[in-house]
């Protein structure tokens, strides 16, 4: 269901919209953004369906959208708003601060990402920072997310000599013969390493190892085996 705010025109206003299933909450993030002088929420919708077909979304400087919206992820929304309005600033809202979930808003192009448990304390900050061009984060995910990086490079780090070479053969998307002909091993010993390396990095494929190896610089993509 759709929710339209009458625009207060007498100012120049940062247009914003708010895309979340629970009206409460919608509720609450409005009266917070309407305190301020220069900002406008112009829309509100309760679900993906409604928000993607509307046209006033579009006239949106900045779409603030929670994570979970019912059966549908609300980074989809992010997705299919980035190719149809690109200009427009998108902030998260979520429970999950994982690194992953982080990673993948920022493939898609989210201006800021923000941890339910401190939104109301982020929120106004974010929307005058992402329509500046800059992008912002909760403290808590940044932590949590440069928490993930220092693990993974301390885990690369307890790799030995051989399971490093083997990833990065993997990562290159090399079959296990091909690799165990290059080092000069047994298929089977390559197997072990493969095996070694992918339970260390707590991976389950040769996709996740290059996006692993791409990710942290292990690897340039002109490289990838084909």
């Amino acid at each position: 269901m759709r929710f339209l705010i009458k625009e207060d025109r007498t100012l120049v206003t940062i247009k914003i919209t708010l895309v979340d299933d629970h009206k409460i909450v919608r509720e609450g993030f409005k009266q917070l953004i309407e305190l301020e002088p220069d900002m406008n929420v112009i829309a509100e919708f309760d679900g993906f369906d409604d928000a993607v077909s509307s046209d006033i979304l579009h006239s949106s400087d900045v779409c603030v959208i929670d994570i979970s919206l019912g059966s549908t992820n609300g980074l989809e929304l992010a997705r299919a708003l980035k190719e149809n309005s690109p200009n427009i600033a998108i902030i998260i809202l979520s429970m999950y601060e994982q690194a992953i979930y982080v990673s993948e808003a920022l493939s898609i192009g989210v201006a800021a990402y923000l941890s339910k448990r401190t939104v109301s304390e982020d929120l106004i900050e974010a929307i005058k920072s992402v329509t500046k061009g800059r992008t912002f984060y909760s403290q808590s995910i940044l932590f949590d997310v440069n928490c993930s990086q220092k693990q993974i490079l301390a885990t690369l780090d307890t790799l030995t000599t051989r399971e490093f070479e083997v990833f990065k053969l993997m990562a290159q998307g090399k079959e296990v013969k091909r690799i165990a002909s290059e080092i000069g091993v047994a298929t089977k010993t390559a197997h072990v390493h493969r095996r070694n390396a992918m339970m260390k990095l707590n991976i389950s494929s040769s996709f996740e190892a290059t996006q692993l190896a791409l990710k942290y610089g292990l690897l340039d993509a002109t490289n990838l085996y084909e």
